[in-house]
């Protein structure tokens, strides 16, 4: 099996007759990946050399979320996701949270929101790190 070397969550929820997405607003930037302060994704982030990818997606809620999730379902895998250092290996799942709602990261660099799915789309790609709009939408067809 391929070492995949980042990995992101799309985690829904229904309030007020409305499907939303979990997002994060990232407050600092990053070379690496091309993150910029603002810049709205779904969480993501690297895997450990010693974890799984589903490993490594649970770590990553807990960290940016501070949320316990179980893994649902492989999205798809993603061979060209851009950085700065050329692409990487990008594996998607969709999460479904174990209890309790996501509080602001324990680093100070992340903040969580809940946004419409039809509002996410809406928002300008400059604001959003690329291609997660591409993995919700692909995410809501397996939903």
């Amino acid at each position: 099996m391929a070492k995949f070397f980042g990995v992101c969550g799309v985690l829904f929820r229904w309030r007020s007759n409305s499907l939303q997405v979990l997002l994060v607003v990232e407050e600092a930037g990053d070379d690496l990946t091309g993150k910029r302060p603002g810049m709205i994704t779904i969480p993501m982030g690297h895997q450990e050399e010693f974890e799984t990818p589903e490993e490594a997606i649970i770590r990553e809620f807990r960290e940016e979320a501070a949320l316990g999730v179980e893994i649902g379902h492989p999205i798809e895998d993603f061979t060209e996701y851009p950085t700065t250092n050329g692409p990487m290996q990008l594996r998607a799942f969709v999460v479904k949270a174990k209890k309790g709602e996501p509080i602001h990261s324990a680093h100070g660099e992340l903040k969580t929101l809940w946004m419409k799915v039809d509002e996410f789309f809406a928002l300008s790609d400059e604001k959003i790190r690329p291609l997660s709009k591409e993995i919700v939408r692909r995410a809501l067809t397996q939903h």
